[in-house]
């Protein structure tokens, strides 16, 4: 995982699309588990995981929704 802050990132280092892409495979990812709005920890843990593949290079929307899943 990356070290630095996910709100962070988000502002640092993607600009608007990048920033929706990665809000969509957030949401598609949140949506499969089930997750409620309120599963904060969650949901964050899912948004870390996309960014990072998001990051690293792996920007396809399949490839981001698994890295939210966890594979």
């Amino acid at each position: 995982m990356i070290p630095v802050s996910t709100e962070s990132c988000l502002a640092a280092e993607l600009g608007p699309r990048e920033r929706a892409e990665v809000k969509s495979a957030v949401d598609a990812v949140c949506a499969e588990l089930g997750l409620a709005k309120s599963e904060h920890a969650r949901r964050r843990a899912v948004k870390e995981r996309v960014i990072d593949a998001y990051i690293h290079g792996r920007r396809q929307p399949l490839y981001l929704v698994d890295a939210g899943l966890g594979h």
